[in-house]
């Protein structure tokens, strides 16, 4: 068996699109890599910020170890910003909750990354908007709670509701 978290074609085809519309004039005047940066920056700062997120990372639900020092305002950053989820499955419960609410985030699981190193990968691209940005940490902050208040119950058999809602689109046997 051959495991590839390779892009599917659409989201390839996209791709290429953007950097073709990286390389005109226009693109280059209005500095779509700067504005990205910011827009990176601003979906980083308003997601670390948000109180739900702080909540969830300190009981260890969600991570982002390459943001955790506080620091990328002074390195490097990509458009590229996994979450990092630390319980077998919930990287497949996040990007269900993702895909449910619009956003394309795709799920990292072993044997692609280590055991317990589970994460949904999502790419942020020029054409995003800061309403968008704001969605995706919505999005991601509200399965944070449901996913806190689903271990606060015990329920050890309760899915999240987009799970349930993914798993009951799935063709009977």
């Amino acid at each position: 068996m051959i495991c590839s978290v390779a892009p599917s074609f659409p989201l390839s085809a996209a791709g290429r699109a953007g950097f073709r519309a990286l390389r005109t004039e226009k693109a280059q005047k209005a500095s779509a890599r700067e504005y990205l940066r910011d827009l990176t920056l601003f979906y980083l700062d308003t997601l670390t910020s948000n109180p739900i997120y702080k909540k969830a990372n300190a009981k260890g639900l969600l991570r982002m170890p390459l943001y955790e020092d506080e620091d990328w305002h002074e390195v490097p950053i990509t458009h590229i910003v996994p979450i990092w989820t630390t319980k077998p499955k919930h990287a497949y419960y996040l990007s269900f909750h993702l895909v449910r609410d619009g956003i394309n985030g795709t799920p990292i699981v072993f044997p692609v990354v280590a055991r317990g190193e589970d994460r949904v990968r999502i790419l942020m691209h020029a054409h995003n908007t800061r309403e968008e940005a704001m969605t995706l940490v919505h999005s991601i902050c509200s399965w944070a709670e449901e996913m806190m208040e689903i271990e606060a119950s015990g329920d050890k058999n309760r899915l999240p509701s987009a799970a349930r809602l993914a798993y009951d689109l799935m063709p009977k046997n």
